[in-house]
């Protein structure tokens, strides 16, 4: 039986089309293992999720960091500054990557390799406590 009464809905952003198309099965398999459906979609770019934000509802965003033009905490801000109210998920491969003002405004940080810590983190986006 899920443990939440409706599908997690996620987006998560990444200019790897590798990881775009992998991570979505695997983030969602995950959470779903854990009792928590979710229907994970995809942008390439920080410009594309902003309008795919606009467009629709996402409980949980998820962004790389370290992307071309506008990178992930660039994202997390202008979602911030937007009034977004679903999480934010920065991940990353630096191990002591840390941005205090990102964290203070609830901001979740997950490091590479990281999908029991990204989902951990999402969980905690959502709201959800184990």
């Amino acid at each position: 039986m899920p443990i939440v009464d409706k599908n997690m809905r996620i987006l998560y952003v990444d200019d790897d089309a590798r990881l775009r198309t992998l991570m979505p099965e695997v983030l969602g398999f995950h959470l779903e293992d854990r009792g928590v459906p979710a229907t994970v979609r995809t942008a390439a770019d920080a410009d594309s999720a902003l309008e795919m934000v606009a467009a629709d509802n996402y409980d949980v965003l998820v962004t790389d960091k370290d992307m071309p033009g506008t990178n992930g905490e660039q994202l997390a801000g202008h979602l911030l500054g937007r009034g977004f109210r679903g999480g934010i998920v920065i991940y990353t491969g630096w191990g002591n990557y840390s941005n205090s003002s990102l964290i203070s405004q609830g901001v979740k940080i997950a490091h590479k390799p990281f999908m029991k810590e990204l989902v951990d983190r999402v969980l905690e986006g959502y709201g959800h406590q184990e």
